[in-house]
This record gives C-alpha cells, structure tokens and sequence, in this order.
C-alpha cells in the first residue's frame, strides 16, 4: 500500500480508532450541557463535539496506543520471546 499523501488524513487515520471509540461519549456529554435545539448554536456545539473528540483521541494515541505498540514490537522483537509466550501457553493450559 502506499503512504498518504496528506499528513492531515494519515494522522487521522492513527487517530480513528480512538475517534471511534470516543465520539459517541464524547457527543452525549457535550449534549446534556449544550443540548440541540434546531437554532443556529447547535453549529457551536457540533464543532464543541468535533474539537473534544479530535482532542481526546490524539491524547489517547500519544499516551496509550504509541507506547503499547512500541513496547509490543520491542517484545516481539527479542530472541527470546518464542520461549517465553510457550512457556506462558504451557501455564494456561
């Protein structure tokens, strides 16, 4: 596959999980403080929902998800893993 060609939609993309996860939450809070009304303001607390969720996901991938992917790869990158995950499998059973 090749890479994006904007940074705006590769970045969204390392964010889309957690704007996913986060947008339904994030949208009922914001509603029961700034309901919507059918009046114009309901622009303002779209772009409230927008901005929170957007927000919240970025702090999600740079404080969770980047460090679980680094420290997955750095375990799955050492010679001794093999043995460590069967000797785990071997306990479970």
């Amino acid at each position: 596959l090749e890479r994006p060609r904007s940074r705006l939609l590769a970045g969204i993309g390392l964010i889309s999980y957690a704007l996913y996860l986060f947008h339904g939450p994030v949208n009922a809070a914001v509603y029961r403080f700034m309901p919507l009304t059918g009046q114009g303001g309901d622009g303002v607390t779209m772009l409230v929902c927008i901005g929170l969720t957007l927000a919240l996901s970025w702090l999600v991938y740079r404080l969770v998800e980047r460090p679980m992917i680094r420290l997955g790869r750095s375990l799955s990158s050492r010679r001794e893993a093999p043995a460590a995950y069967s000797i785990a499998l071997k306990r479970l059973r």
